[in-house]
C-alpha cells in the first residue's frame, strides 16, 4: 500500500497542491477497523467557495472555536488493573500499548479513578475504615498499591514516552470519584446505601477525605486533575457502594470542598451530579447558588437515562462552567458491532462533543471473559478490552469501544479546541444530511480532525472543505471515518 500513499502524494505535488487529508475508518461490518485509507490530496480554488457541490459538502471553519478538549477514556477500575496484573508480561505490555499508546493503540488520555471500592472492586473497604476517625489518622491508599496505582503509573509512562511533532503529549488526566465514603460518615454504617451524616464535622471529614486521596496520589506522581462528589447520587444501589445526596447536600460539600482544597494549595476541579441525562434540575439547583457556582469547575454526566442533549441548554444557562460526560457502559445487552460503533459514535463522541463536553468517558478499560470481577452492581458490562483469562496461553480482544475512542483519542490531543462544522448548504443531498461529524483542531500539532459518521445502508460520497480548499472523500455504509490534515495547506 504504501507505493499508493507514495504516487497519491507525488500526483498532489504535481497539481500544486499543498497538503493530503489522512483518513481512517471502522465499518459496523469490520472490513475496516480503524484501518488507514489513502491519503487524497486538497485541491485549491479560486471561488467564493471551495466545494464544487455544495449540497455534499462538510465545511470546516478553524475561526469558530468552542471547548477545550481534555481527553477520551474510560475508567480505570481495580478491577481492570487487577485484570491487566493477572495477564503474561508480554500480553500486559500490549494491552497497555492498545490501551495508551498513541501510535501502537488509541492513545487513551483520560482516565476516571474510584476513590476506594465500587461494583469493578475487590472488596468494600474504603480508604479509612477505622470508626469515627474524624481525623483520617487511618486514611491509606495502599488498597489502591496492589493493582491500581502500579497500572497508572505504567499508564503515564506510556504516554510521557510519546512525543509527537507538536512536543510532549500532555500527562495523562486523572478524575476521582468516591462511590462510598467510609461507611461512619453515613446515617446508614453501610457501604450501599444511607446519605452523609447531617454535620458540620461530616461535610469536613468528606472535604478533607478527597484532599488526603489527592495529596497521597500526588505523592506517586499521580496528579488528579478533577473529582466528582459523588457516583450517581440518586442511585442507592444496596449491594456494593453508593450514597444518596440531593442537590441541596451537593452545594454544602461543594463549599466546604473548595474551602479545603484552597486551603490545601490545591487546583484540583470539583464537578457536581455526575448522573443521568434525565435530571438537569439536579445540577441546574447547584449552579443557581453563586457559592456554589464559584467553588465548582461543572457538571459530570452519564448516559443511562435521558438523552445528550440536555447538556447543551445546561450549559447555555452557564457558559462559563464546564461539561463533561463520565460515564456509558456497553455490556452483553448491546452485542452487535454495527450498532455499537454508530450508537458510541453519533451519541457520546459527536453529541457529547457538541454538547459541550471536555471529555467523553466509558466505563471499565479492561475486564475477564466473565465480565468482572465484580461484586454486585452490572454483572455483564464490558470494557475497552477482554481478557480470557481462561484461555491457554490467555488470550486479548479489542471490543468495538476500543475502536470508537480510537477514532479521537488517537488524532485529537488534549489541549484540543471543538472547531465549527457544517454543511456547506442549507439544504444538503440526503445522504450527505444524513452524515453527523464533529471537527477539531490540534494547535500544538498543527492539525485538524474532522469525525464522521454514516449511520446509513449506502455509501456516501462527500466533500472536506477547509479554507480555500476541498477533499473529495467517501465513507462506506455504516461506518465512521476521521480525517486528519495540516491546518496550514
Amino acid at each position: 500500500m504504501r507505493w499508493i500513499f507514495a504516487l497519491v502524494l507525488a500526483l498532489a505535488f504535481r497539481t500544486g497542491t499543498a497538503a493530503s487529508c489522512s483518513s481512517w475508518i471502522t465499518s459496523g461490518d469490520q472490513k475496516y477497523l480503524l484501518a488507514r485509507q489513502p491519503d487524497v490530496p486538497f485541491q485549491s480554488s479560486n471561488s467564493s467557495s471551495p466545494c464544487t457541490d455544495p449540497t455534499r459538502c462538510i465545511f470546516i471553519d478553524d475561526s469558530v472555536l468552542f471547548q477545550e478538549i481534555d481527553g477520551f477514556g474510560a475508567a480505570m477500575t481495580e478491577s481492570s488493573a487487577y485484570v491487566l496484573k493477572q495477564l503474561p508480561s508480554d500480553l500486559y505490555e500490549r494491552a497497555m500499548k492498545d490501551l495508551f499508546d498513541r501510535d501502537q493503540g488509541i492513545g487513551v488520555s483520560f482516565v476516571r479513578i474510584p476513590m476506594g471500592t465500587c461494583d469493578f472492586a475487590l472488596d468494600s473497604t474504603t480508604y479509612d475504615d477505622t470508626k469515627d476517625d474524624y481525623s483520617l489518622a487511618h486514611f491509606s491508599v495502599n488498597r489502591d498499591m496492589r493493582y491500581l496505582i502500579p497500572v497508572l503509573q505504567h499508564a503515564q509512562e506510556i504516554r510521557r514516552g510519546y512525543v509527537p511533532p507538536g512536543g510532549a503529549l500532555r500527562p495523562l488526566y486523572f478524575m476521582g470519584t468516591p462511590w462510598s465514603p467510609p461507611t461512619w460518615l453515613k446515617t446508614s454504617k453501610a457501604i450501599g446505601y444511607g446519605t452523609l451524616l447531617p454535620t458540620v464535622q461530616a461535610r469536613t471529614t468528606l472535604a478533607n477525605y478527597f484532599v488526603r486521596f489527592i495529596q497521597a496520589y500526588a505523592n506517586v506522581g499521580l496528579p488528579i486533575y478533577a473529582v466528582t462528589i459523588q457516583n450517581e447520587p440518586l442511585f442507592e444501589p444496596r449491594g456494593y457502594g453508593g450514597m444518596h445526596l440531593d442537590a441541596s447536600q451537593e452545594v454544602d460539600i461543594a463549599i466546604e470542598m473548595n474551602r479545603a482544597f484552597q486551603q490545601a494549595g490545591l487546583d484540583t476541579k470539583i464537578t457536581v451530579y455526575d448522573h443521568n441525562w434525565d435530571n438537569a434540575s439536579y445540577p441546574l439547583h447547584i449552579l443557581q447558588n453563586a457559592a456554589a457556582r464559584n467553588a465548582i469547575a461543572g457538571t459530570a454526566w452519564h448516559c443511562y437515562a435521558g438523552d445528550v442533549a440536555v447538556q447543551i441548554p445546561v450549559h447555555d444557562a452557564y457558559p462559563e462552567k464546564e461539561t463533561y460526560l463520565t460515564e456509558c457502559s456497553g455490556g452483553a445487552w448491546a452485542p452487535d458491532f454495527d450498532g455499537n460503533l454508530l450508537w458510541d459514535t453519533t451519541v457520546l463522541i459527536i453529541g457529547g462533543m457538541r454538547g459541550w463536553s471536555r471529555a467523553v468517558l466509558k466505563w471499565n478499560l479492561v475486564l475477564d471473559q466473565k465480565d468482572g470481577p465484580t461484586h454486585g452492581g452490572c454483572l455483564n458490562c464490558r470494557g475497552f478490552l477482554t481478557a480470557d483469562l481462561s484461555a491457554k496461553p490467555p488470550t486479548l480482544r479489542r471490543e468495538s469501544e476500543w475502536y470508537v475512542f480510537g477514532h479521537v483519542a488517537k488524532f485529537v490531543e488534549s489541549g484540543a479546541r471543538r472547531a465549527e462544522s457544517r454543511f456547506a448548504a442549507d439544504q444538503p443531498q440526503p445522504d450527505v444530511g444524513a452524515l453527523q461529524h464533529v471537527a477539531f483542531v490540534n494547535p500544538r500539532e498543527g492539525t485538524a480532525v474532522l469525525v464522521v459518521a454514516n449511520p446509513g445502508k449506502n455509501d456516501v460520497a462527500f466533500e472536506l472543505a477547509h479554507r480555500s480548499s476541498v477533499a473529495p472523500q467517501v465513507i462506506p455504509a455504516r461506518s465512521v471515518m476521521t480525517l486528519v490534515w495540516p491546518l496550514a495547506h
